[in-house]
């Protein structure tokens, strides 16, 4: 598989394993494979072949992003949505933590293409709309999967010395206070069966924001204790920016009557003066709006300002 995606774009890829019918492999953490003995039966070795696989996956995704990135043209921005929601849905047939970690990497490209969409209002608000709805299945990044996860990563013996009869509001609480502690605490002498949430740390002179980088750092922080998309400002941006428009049926680009103060954001009192009766509802979609316009709209996930591959960014 590894081959055949290296010499084929992604979407010739999705058309290759349909006809041999490849599911996509169970790709563990970095972590999880070096722990894992040496043996006869060749176990490492395949996880770390199916590691290889997800990290070609990875930088294949670049050009899409590219693309997804330096056009406008809707018909060129559906068709890379129809192979971005391909790849989510084939990852998804196996949960695992670098397969929820591409899942995210896909889902944030796809929102870009979705945002550009609801922004260009020649483009058919049903159409917009229907772009939209793809997002509403968000199962594959919800906080029990990834919690599934984890305690496979570990071998599930965190948290609880005995799951078997504990509840899942139990279990859920011990997962989120353990999280917490480890946050709290920056180390794992006094819980060292908390050490899959201790983050590994770069290395002077590394290159934070690269991808090969990246994808050998564990953080399984991030994976635990925050939400995927339904917690980022992307996601929250786009779902304004969609209210937005079925309500107002436009974008403003300057205020009509309302004279802005010296200083003052024209789109943002544009936006604050057409939604007068709750102006509160717009923070996010004029920001969105904005950077459209200016060719801003960026995919984030694997960038040098994440938090999960730069545990010093300042969050947004």
């Amino acid at each position: 598989m590894t081959t055949v995606l290296r010499k084929d774009e992604v979407a010739k890829f999705l058309a290759v394993s349909r006809e041999r019918k490849w599911g996509a492999p169970k790709i563990y953490s970095a972590w999880f494979i070096n722990k894992l003995p040496e043996d006869t039966a060749g176990k490492k070795l395949v996880e770390l072949a199916n590691s290889t696989f997800g990290l070609e996956m990875a930088r294949q995704l670049t050009p899409v992003a590219k693309i997804v990135r330096e056009t406008k043209d809707a018909a060129t921005l559906e068709a890379q949505m129809d192979t971005l929601f391909a790849v989510l849905n084939w990852l998804g047939n196996e949960p695992a933590y670098a397969n929820m970690l591409l899942q995210e990497r896909v889902d944030d490209i796809a929102s870009v293409a979705a945002t550009k969409l609801m922004c260009d209002i020649n483009h058919p608000m049903e159409k917009a709309e229907k772009a939209m709805k793809r997002f509403d299945d968000q199962s594959w990044g919800s906080p029990e999967r990834r919690r599934q996860v984890l305690f496979e990563e570990s071998g599930g013996k965190h948290f609880l010395s005995d799951n078997s009869g504990a509840t899942q509001e139990k279990l859920d609480k011990e997962f989120r206070e353990g999280v917490s502690l480890v946050i709290q605490l920056g180390s794992i002498i006094e819980r060292p069966d908390l050490e899959i949430f201790a983050a590994e740390t770069y290395r002077q002179g590394e290159q934070r924001g690269d991808l090969e980088n990246a994808w050998t750092k564990r953080d399984h922080v991030h994976f635990g204790e925050v939400g995927f998309f339904d917690e980022t400002v992307r996601r929250r941006n786009l779902t304004q920016l969609h209210e937005f428009r079925r309500r107002y049926g436009k974008f403003p680009s300057q205020p009509v009557s309302y004279t802005p103060k010296p200083g003052e954001n024209m789109i943002r009192a544009a936006f604050k003066e057409l939604s007068w009766e709750n102006p509160y509802e717009v923070v996010g979609a004029d920001d969105t709006f904005e950077a459209y316009l200016e060719d801003r709209l960026v995919d984030e996930v694997f960038q040098s300002t994440d938090r999960r591959f730069n545990p010093n960014a300042k969050s947004k």
